[in-house]
């Protein structure tokens, strides 16, 4: 991500032991992480917050996945 960040190069290519698919959610999600692209809902949570009674990172699935179709950046 570093020298995308930086502007040096145009192209990402991940590898992952997952269904092919998931390289491409992986790779929008280190681009929108860079602020490069757009796309989307941005989900952000504290899965470790010493607080929280409930189960964050269910929740956050579950969002993530009732909220996947959206194309506009939000």
């Amino acid at each position: 991500g570093y020298l995308l960040l930086r502007g040096i190069g145009d192209t990402i290519r991940v590898s992952l032991s997952a269904n092919p698919t998931e390289e491409v959610k992986v790779g929008w999600e280190i681009l929108k992480s860079l602020e490069l692209r757009e796309k989307g809902v941005k989900i952000i949570s504290c899965p470790t917050c010493a607080r929280s009674k409930i189960d964050v990172i269910k929740i956050a699935g579950e969002i993530e996945k009732e909220t996947r179709d959206i194309k506009n950046p939000l």
